[in-house]
């Protein structure tokens, strides 16, 4: 998986099933598969992880934490007005 700003990119490999017995023609793809999701804001790359289970992939992405809001006082002012 690749990580980029507000892009999520998975990268993986279907293997080819090797069949005994009759062979049947399958349609099930096989081979490079390259998925790119676009993500609704910014995430930390450091915090997603994901997990294969019964073949279904589950990514979880943390979004980061929004900065404080800071205010500045001027000290001369006296109405103690805050923006």
């Amino acid at each position: 998986m690749q990580c980029n700003g507000q892009q999520l990119v998975v990268h993986a490999q279907i293997p080819t099933r090797v069949h005994a017995g009759t062979l049947r023609q399958c349609g099930r793809r096989t081979g490079p598969v390259h998925y790119a999701i676009n993500l609704p804001g910014p995430v930390r790359g450091d915090k997603i992880t994901a997990t294969l289970t019964d073949g279904v992939l589950t990514i979880h992405a943390r979004k980061p934490r929004p900065c404080p809001t800071v205010y500045i006082v001027d000290a001369d002012t006296t109405d103690g007005y805050l923006p």
